[in-house]
């Protein structure tokens, strides 16, 4: 089966971009079952290239018939060493120790600089207090929206708005969403200056447009590099430090400019990711407020979707 017919089937016209060319099959697999050719294809990809990501994408789609997927184990195993697996298809991709630093900032300039952080007020109870104690009030915006139902329900209850509103007092904000469909159009109270955000779907251009200077994302991994899923799944594949870059939201996946790198050192990353989270906003906030950016260009860099077990398996 020629190559052309893969292309036709995922509506592409070449594979001149991989990136694209995985984006496709990894939303068709999620639809239907693929054709034999789409399978044989992704391991034919993976066997000519290294790259990891048509080997994750085989693992998803082939189940666990071994039996096929022999060849690609034994190269997968031959490129895994040292705990690290080795591809030179991602080399000079990363970004230097340099620019983890970051300039000292006047933090006056967010007196005359609005603030909203938006998503799970949860995330939020901490660093509210922390604007809070270094002089400055921001809103809370509750989104009433999340795709785990028990969750929707939970954060929607009136016993937890009313919960919220006593932690924030009249910076709580709600924005109620009755369906799924809302998530394009909803519009936020009012127009704020910068933003951080903890939102659990994809974020449009009515989200977007609600904020001057820009709307922050917390990536948990190494941008221009990791963009995606699984990112810190994936450092530790490829032996790279585990880092959280704040970067702005734009149309495209983890693409917008980025405001700064935080160092995931410690051996409790998950417990530094969450109760360092109020240290990341109120810097990031703060850099963008005096619009200071890494001169770093983020549409670089490659997009990993979520690592099969198999793989995470391989990094216990």
């Amino acid at each position: 089966m020629s190559n052309s017919n893969v292309f036709n089937f995922l509506g592409i016209d070449s594979v001149e971009d991989d990136n694209l060319l995985l984006k496709k099959i990894h939303l068709k697999r999620f639809k239907s079952n693929l054709p034999n050719y789409v399978v044989e294809f992704c391991k034919t990809k993976y066997m000519e290239t290294n790259d990891i990501r048509f080997f994750n994408e085989l693992l998803w789609l082939i189940g666990k018939d071994f039996n096929y997927l022999k060849e690609a184990v034994q190269k997968f195993e031959s490129n895994y060493e040292n705990l690290k697996y080795q591809c030179s298809l991602y080399e000079g991709m990363i970004c230097s120790d340099s620019f983890m630093t970051n300039p000292v900032i006047d933090k006056s300039v967010l007196k005359s600089t609005s603030v909203a952080l938006i998503g799970n007020p949860i995330h939020f109870i901490i660093p509210f207090y922390y604007f809070l104690i270094n002089g400055k009030k921001v809103d809370v915006i509750n989104v009433q929206y999340h795709p785990n139902k028990t969750l929707n329900k939970f954060l929607s209850s009136t016993l937890v708005n009313y919960l919220f509103k006593m932690i924030f007092m009249n910076s709580y904000k709600e924005v109620l969403i009755n369906n799924k469909s809302d998530l394009k159009s909803f519009k936020l109270p009012k127009k704020y200056d910068v933003g951080f955000h903890k939102l659990s779907f994809i974020i449009r251009e009515n989200v977007i447009s609600s904020f001057n200077k820009g709307l922050i994302n917390d990536h948990w991994g190494e941008l221009p590099f990791l963009k995606g899923r699984s990112t810190l799944l994936y450092s530790k594949l490829f032996g790279i430090e585990p880092i959280i870059t704040n970067h702005l939201i734009d149309k495209d996946i983890d693409s917008g400019k980025i405001i700064c790198y935080t160092s995931l050192k410690n051996k409790n990353k998950k417990l530094n990711i969450f109760f360092g989270l109020y240290k990341r906003i109120y810097k990031s906030i703060l850099l963008l407020s005096s619009n200071i950016f890494k001169e770093i260009d983020n549409k670089q860099g490659v997009i990993f979707y979520e690592m099969h077990p198999w793989i995470i398996n391989k990094l216990q």
